[in-house]
């Protein structure tokens, strides 16, 4: 036998507990001999006033369960003169021996058998290399012992530290990585803004406005008056609009002609149908659409036209060349 792994946990909480005494012994009993022992009903209700752990076998070896509640034994734990190689492992869970009286001259804790927690039922017989056990106590047998439930708490706490920990790993790993990129991404960042400024500086007069038509009077030169310019254009535009009288040409057939008039009794002509003559103006037209669709046609020019055709001064701008 090389190893004896376990936990000993909460079993409300799933939660390990620690700093109990696991203690491992070589039964000398056969299986038969120990369920006899335990036959009565009453010793089978209160086995901690009734169990003797001298009667258990030999003593193998303890140890203490850790903050997760995980409690380990080894090869050099576990061998000792006269132990068997496959020895009939029966395991016992013992709470801490507290001082039951602080007045007593002789202070002294309960006996051992007044303070199992948890045995075996039965032993492992023959056991092997290695044993597991997943052992879980009663939140009542805690408290019976006065076991703070605050030392079962002790997993939260460690697994909050390592969340915490990762957390600042991951914040110095962020930091580490733009302090190593940093003098890049400035180089890069001139770069751009060095390139940027190449092509506001090629393109600052860059207009869309055709050429002929900023040899109009009314071409803004400077972009100051924009607001001036724009209310005289509005004024006229206005002007214009009150001149203007709107007229609607249909060229028509007799028929249609005829389906639009309404006459009189006596066969007088007095005007046209205007619900008529609506829907004749939407079928000839296709229907009402007040938006425009055109092609869109690429550009016929090279880009050196282009910069000729939509730039105020041409002899300013010699051919533009991107890095």
């Amino acid at each position: 036998m090389n190893k004896i792994i376990g936990f000993v946990l909460v079993k409300e909480t799933n939660v390990g507990i620690p700093n109990l005494v696991v203690t491992i012994y070589d039964s000398e009993k056969e299986m038969g001999d120990i369920l006899s022992d335990f036959s009565n009903k009453e010793e089978k209700k209160n086995l901690n006033s009734t169990v003797k752990t001298e009667k258990l076998g030999r003593r193998i070896g303890s140890c203490l369960t850790n903050k997760d509640g995980k409690f380990v034994l080894d090869s050099k734990d576990l061998q000792f003169e006269g132990n068997e190689s496959r020895p009939d492992l029966l395991l016992i869970v013992f709470a801490p021996e507290d001082i039951q009286n602080a007045d007593d001259p002789f202070p002294r804790p309960l006996p051992p058998e007044k303070r199992i927690l948890y045995i075996s039922a039965v032993p492992r017989t023959d056991v092997g290399a290695e044993e597991a056990f997943i052992i879980r106590l009663l939140q009542t047998q805690l408290s019976k012992y006065q076991i703070p439930s605050s030392l079962a708490s002790n997993r939260g706490e460690s697994e909050s530290i390592r969340l915490s920990d990762a957390v600042e790993n991951a914040w110095s790993f962020r930091d580490n990585i733009k302090v190593r990129l940093n003098p890049r991404i400035k180089k890069d960042y001139e770069r751009a803004k060095g390139f940027k400024e190449k092509a506001k500086e090629k393109f600052k007069n860059f207009s869309a406005v055709p050429k002929p038509l900023r040899e109009h009077p009314e071409y803004l030169a400077n972009p100051e008056d924009l607001g001036e310019k724009q209310r005289e254009v509005i004024d006229k535009g206005l002007t214009r609009f009150e001149k203007y009288k709107p007229e609607l040409q249909l060229s028509l057939t007799e028929k249609e002609l005829e389906s639009l008039q309404v006459k009189s009794k006596d066969g007088k002509i007095l005007g046209v149908d205007p619900s008529r003559l609506a829907e004749m103006i939407k079928d000839k037209m296709g229907g009402v659409d007040l938006i425009r669709i055109r092609e869109i046609k690429p550009p016929v020019l090279s880009p050196e036209a282009l910069l000729k055709k939509y730039t105020v001064n041409n002899n300013d701008h010699p051919e533009i060349v991107i890095p």
